[in-house]
């Protein structure tokens, strides 16, 4: 039991409500309110339990702090911003000492921001900027102005990238500048981009510019040559011209017309090849036998002003060498490469052959002493209406067209194809064909050529032609002491006309007549005259046709413009393979 007195007593219970006091600390929260004008606001309050006049009170504080909240939501979102920005951001004292960069700045240099505070942006240099640039990008901030520009810039792994950025001062309450801060984005993508476009451009305008050149020019080759039939064909009419003069006159439409026939094939050529409508037709080539027709048949092209040797070389003259590959985009690879040659040779040589690759293919070579090319041509005479700037080639004429041709035809084939040349050092071509080698010793055997069988064969000739002026040049060649030509109009009347006369020794056959073709009339025919030699005769001339039309099962093939000796020879295989001959 306790005693207290009245004093001890107060005292005791002052004591109580001081304890009790101090259980209501000192607390701090932020509430929100709507005022009464609906306008919301924050505030913070603090409460505090207080002992005053022998009681017990609770002081509660409030104070606005919306201005202050928003301040901070407003450097909260900024920062947010800044770090989540995939922009690069870099701040640097006035000095250009880094003192903060964002995660972008990291992950687009490789370097780590413990890695470049207080360092200076220069660690980014790769060296393609000069002095100059820099001091203008200087002068600018420092004067408080803004500089944008473009930086190529160096990576930590070494890699170089292209970047776009502002860079603007930051200045005190006085003006000063105290900092500077820069925006930096990576534009190495859209760099590439920007630089193919334009490439892209003006590779267009260059093709534009090419095909421009290129009509004009294949405006006048196919005048002049015209100019040069029309021309001489009416003078042929004269009367006072002699015969001497005549042939001259004849020698010069049939070169014409050799030109001609030249220049529409190589723009139908470059037209299939642009369409991807040409396909190789592998056959077994024998290449001896195709150096020695090509020399031939080229050795009478080479003008007569022209003091050059055209020389065919054979890696082993002793054997038939034969390989897998199209024989007729590998003939028009070679043709197109030794005619340029002797076109752009005024003297010395042309030679061309080949060199076997053991277990790996073939290598074709054509050299000349001619004007040479220039090294920065190299590329673009392979190019579709590329050709070599200058007054030669203006002078020599063409279409550019043979290179290109060449080159796509070997690409076609598997092959690569390069040249070697300066200028007035000659040229050397090589084409290499990936392929298998065969060969095999030479056996020769004596043969009867259809031109020394003159007065021991008389044939009987079927010419299956539409076109009357076809028709009359082709009987013209057929002399009437030698042949008997008989003619059908029409694919059903070559038919007929076969059915009629079992002494008919051979058909001329023309491919597109009229009604029935000269393939569906092929077929008719082998119905009743199987083993009838027929040889289509065709303005169907490019690569790839002639395989086509000997599938269909005719014995021969002979494109127009036809001469007299390609007829004959034609005419003179044919007949032999059907041992009638």
């Amino acid at each position: 039991k306790s005693y207290y007195t009245e004093k001890s007593l107060l005292e005791h219970e002052q004591r109580k409500l001081a304890r009790k006091s101090n259980q209501y600390a000192q607390e701090e929260y932020e509430v929100e309110i709507i005022r009464k004008d609906g306008k919301p606001r924050i505030l913070q309050v603090y409460r505090k339990g207080v002992f005053w006049d022998g009681s017990l009170h609770e002081l509660v504080i409030y104070q606005d702090i919306t201005s202050r909240k928003q301040a901070e939501e407003k450097l909260r979102l900024l920062g947010t911003s800044v770090e989540q920005s995939p922009v690069c951001i870099v701040i640097a004292n006035r000095y250009g000492r880094i003192e903060y960069v964002n995660p972008a700045f990291s992950l687009i240099t490789g370097y780590s921001r413990e890695e470049v505070l207080g360092m200076n942006p220069r660690i980014l240099k790769s060296g393609y900027h000069d002095k100059s640039f820099y001091k203008n990008l200087w002068d600018t901030i420092l004067s408080g102005k803004d500089w944008v520009g473009e930086f190529y810039n160096k990576k930590k792994n070494g890699q170089l990238y292209w970047e776009s950025a502002i860079i603007s001062p930051v200045a005190d309450e006085s003006g000063t500048i105290t900092h500077f801060v820069a925006i930096k984005e990576d534009i190495t993508t859209q760099k590439k981009i920007t630089e193919e476009l334009i490439r892209a451009k003006e590779k267009a305008e260059e093709s534009d510019r090419l095909k421009s050149a290129f009509l004009a020019n294949l405006s006048h080759e196919i005048r002049t040559p015209m100019n040069a039939i029309m021309g001489f064909s009416q003078l042929l009419e004269g009367e006072s011209y002699s015969q001497e003069k005549k042939h001259e006159f004849v020698e010069i439409i049939q070169k014409s017309g050799q030109y001609l026939l030249s220049v529409i094939d190589d723009i139908i050529e470059i037209s299939r090849i642009e369409t991807r409508q040409i396909t190789p037709a592998l056959t077994r080539v024998d290449i001896n036998q195709l150096m020695h027709s090509l020399h031939k048949r080229l050795q009478i092209t080479i003008p007569e002003e022209k003091d050059i040797r055209l020389v065919c070389e054979s890696d082993d003259p002793e054997k038939n060498v034969f390989i897998e590959t199209d024989e007729v985009k590998l003939q028009q690879i070679l043709t197109n490469l030794i005619s340029n040659g002797i076109k752009y040779t005024e003297e010395g040589y042309v030679k061309f052959g080949y060199r076997i690759e053991e277990n790996k293919g073939i290598e074709f070579y054509v050299e000349d002493t001619g004007i040479g090319i220039d090294p920065k041509y190299h590329n673009r005479i392979f190019d579709r209406f590329g050709r070599v700037e200058g007054d030669v080639a203006v002078r020599k004429g063409g279409l550019g067209l043979g290179l290109a041709i060449a080159k796509a035809y070997t690409e076609l084939l598997g092959g690569t194809i390069r040249v070697e040349s300066e200028p007035e050092k000659g040229s050397l071509f090589t084409v290499f064909l990936p392929c298998k080698i065969h060969s095999e010793s030479i056996r020769k055997e004596p043969g009867k050529h259809l031109s020394q069988s003159a007065g021991e064969i008389q044939l009987k000739i079927l010419i299956a032609e539409d076109d009357d002026i076809n028709f009359f040049y082709l009987r013209e060649l057929f002399t009437p002491e030698r042949f008997t030509v008989l003619r059908a109009s029409t694919g059903r009347e070559a038919v007929d006309i076969c059915r009629q006369n079992n002494d008919i020794d051979l058909v001329l056959m023309d491919i597109k007549m009229p009604g029935m073709s000269g393939t569906e009339a092929l077929k008719e025919i082998r119905k009743k005259c199987p083993s009838l030699p027929v040889i289509a005769q065709t303005a169907y001339a490019m690569s790839g046709d002639e395989q086509r039309i000997l599938a269909e099962g005719f014995d021969g093939y002979i494109a127009k413009p036809l001469t007299y000796d390609h007829l004959m020879g034609t005419i003179e295989t044919v007949l032999k393979k059907k041992n009638l001959l």
